[in-house]
């Protein structure tokens, strides 16, 4: 920013002291200038804060939920260990379940009505299938003998899950594929001694990738890259990978014993280390998952002054570093999903969902206390996908804005909390809805004010 003003020929016939002078005078306006610029960026950047908060608690909190999936920012379903599936249409605030005799171990939804599931009760494994966005679910494979452990649905009659026999012995790894439904089944041994395979994760319908765990005879990856009619097995490091994680057929990271964070750029052939996460304590990683080549999460528990803390940690720069975030639960945490850097879901310990979205609204601009409750109109509109909705707060209450779409349907609650007087911003990311109008609904005490928005997309 450069401070000038007057006529040229003027500014020519200042003395080498007023010239002097007026170099200081510039330099602190460009200094005050930046600072300002810098509070300006701060602010904007407090205002865009991301982070966990836990939405909901499903079924007795002895039993924890084992996996989570999600089709769009609405549509999800997580497992329950005491065998049942939970479901959501709304992005996880609100939930409906259904039994199933088993503790579900993976679910693989292709649609937000088709998707399988499988688990093993005791020493049985068993699949099922849902049509109706898992309100519910029909069994279609029972094995004894069988631990299933991961599975990819490509679309509603193919299926491929793997896992292990139920008391593992030497080359027990194994993969069973169906392309008609279920109806029938191929089951592929996966030798050279595999003694079980875990992790499942597949970037498309031909290309995918199942670890052997920490805790395998011989740590490896199994590896597809014609959806499942062969299978390499490519050598990972000694430590193995606990969970896995690929953006594309080349592109893919693991982690293992140690919290130790390895990536590949050929597709798992060959893999760099890159960070032990955390080496000041015992950090055990049960899931892992980036959403691009920089951003990524790994999430797990780790022993800390005796007790078992849940603990996620991200990446912003591919891996390089991590840092811890906060996680405000128990125990620890079992399954992920991070559709991309700014959502994501995560279940554990207690029947905790956790979602990963913006934490709050901070105070914007006035210094003056709002004589009134005002909910503004969000700006822009329409938009695609990032609007602002300020409002106004004029003395202490408990604040609660909602998104709903036309038919009156909860789609996000974007605010929930204690607010001072003030005026206030937030942010909605429509990412993942519809082109279509919503509505959005402030309430605080006895005031409720409701507001039209349009995605367009």
């Amino acid at each position: 920013m450069m401070i000038t003003g007057g006529n040229p020929r003027k500014r020519n016939r200042l003395s080498g002291l007023s010239q002097r002078r007026c170099i200081r005078t510039r330099l602190q306006l460009f200094v005050f200038c930046g600072i300002l610029c810098s509070f300006a960026t701060t602010s904007l950047a407090q205002e865009q804060q991301y982070g966990w908060v836990q939405i909901a608690q499903l079924g007795d909190p002895y039993f924890p939920l084992t996996c989570v999936e999600f089709v769009d920012s609405l549509h999800g379903c997580a497992g329950y260990e005491n065998g049942g599936i939970f479901r959501t249409t709304d992005g996880g605030d609100s939930w409906t379940g259904f039994g199933v005799g088993m503790v579900p171990y993976d679910i693989s939804m292709i649609d937000s009505l088709h998707g399988w599931c499988v688990g093993s009760p005791g020493g049985v494994g068993k699949m099922y299938r849902t049509s109706d966005g898992g309100l519910t679910w029909l069994q279609v494979r029972y094995t004894n003998n069988r631990l299933y452990q991961g599975t990819y649905a490509s679309n509603d009659a193919k299926n491929i899950t793997c896992g292990s026999k139920w008391n593992t012995n030497q080359d027990t790894g194994f993969v069973d594929q169906t392309w008609d439904g279920g109806a029938s089944w191929k089951v592929q041994a996966i030798g050279d001694s595999i003694t079980k395979l875990t992790k499942m994760d597949f970037v498309d319908s031909l290309h995918g990738w199942i670890t052997t765990g920490v805790y395998s005879k011989k740590s490896a990856l199994v590896h597809t890259a014609d959806g499942g009619n062969s299978w390499q097995v490519l050598a990972t490091p000694s430590y193995g990978f606990a969970a896995i994680s690929f953006i594309d057929t080349l592109r893919g990271w693991g982690i293992g014993a140690g919290s130790k964070i390895s990536r590949t750029i050929d597709g798992g052939l060959t893999w760099e280390f890159l960070k032990i996460i955390n080496s000041s304590a015992d950090f055990f990683a049960n899931a892992l998952s980036f959403s691009d080549s920089m951003y990524g999460w790994a999430f797990g528990f780790e022993f800390y002054q005796g007790d078992i803390a849940p603990s996620i940690y991200q990446t912003t720069d591919g891996g390089q570093s991590w840092t811890r975030q906060y996680v405000g639960v128990s125990g620890q945490v079992y399954d992920s999903q991070m559709p991309d850097r700014y959502h994501g879901w995560a279940v554990g310990s207690g029947g905790v969902v956790m979602a990963y979205r913006t934490l709050t609204s901070v105070p914007r601009r006035l210094a003056d206390v709002p004589q009134n409750f005002k909910l503004r109109g969000n700006y822009p509109n329409p938009f695609n996908p990032l609007t602002n909705i300020d409002y106004e707060v004029r003395e202490r209450a408990h604040v609660t804005i909602a998104v709903y779409d036309v038919y009156g349907r909860h789609v996000r609650t974007l605010v929930n909390a204690e607010r001072e007087p003030g005026v206030y911003q937030v942010k909605f990311d429509a990412t993942g809805l519809a082109s279509s109008e919503y509505f959005y609904q402030m309430k605080a005490g006895s005031y409720s004010e409701t507001r039209r928005m349009m995605v367009l997309k």
